[in-house]
């Protein structure tokens, strides 16, 4: 687990297709997204920025499955339902220097029990807070070479789908809304 999903992390092969995983964008009753940091002892991409959870699927894992399980890992968020409570949104191929998969992002709506409950059990993330869409693109803005590449990548593709914020991809609206856009068995 830790951000954006990673196949040379998880011993993906270059030869055979990319490794299936996940990316979950984790929203509060507010509408804001998480953002963290990860630790500095992570192998790759230390002390970078993400805004998603991510990681890849064990072999017979469902999608949603994989989202649950990183949601509980990274965060201590806890997915009763996977197939329910997870919102899939779209599925994007993400090539860096370091990793190639495709990537199944999520949505997941916290409760605000949830949202208080979040911890960093597993020690992939030094700290991590909620922010509104629009401090999220002024931090992009910012400190993009600060964020993980693969995420920003996801990041690039979910402007592109016209559901980001005022960032000048696709159109977006002004904020980040709760959308469906496939069902869980077209991911």
């Amino acid at each position: 687990g830790g951000g954006a999903v990673r196949g040379a992390e998880a011993g993906g092969s270059p030869a055979g297709p990319p490794p299936p995983g996940i990316g979950v964008v984790v929203r509060d009753a507010s509408g804001g997204v998480y953002v963290h940091r990860r630790a500095a002892s992570k192998r790759m991409y230390p002390s970078m920025l993400d805004m998603f959870v991510g990681g890849l699927s064990r072999p017979g894992e469902e999608l949603a499955e994989t989202a649950a399980r990183e949601l509980l890992e990274e965060l201590n968020i806890a997915v009763a339902r996977p197939a329910e409570d997870l919102s899939p949104l779209f599925r994007v191929t993400i090539s860096t220097p370091l990793n190639k998969c495709v990537v199944s992002v999520f949505q997941m709506a916290c409760t605000q029990e949830q949202a208080r409950g979040v911890r960093f059990s597993d020690g992939e993330i030094q700290w991590g807070r909620f922010m509104s869409v629009g401090e999220l693109e002024e931090l992009v803005q910012r400190e993009r070479e600060g964020f993980v590449p693969d995420g920003m990548q996801v990041w690039d593709a979910l402007q592109d789908q016209g559901i980001g914020g005022d960032s000048g991809r696709g159109g977006g609206a002004t904020s980040l809304p709760f959308v469906r856009f496939m069902s869980v068995g077209e991911l």
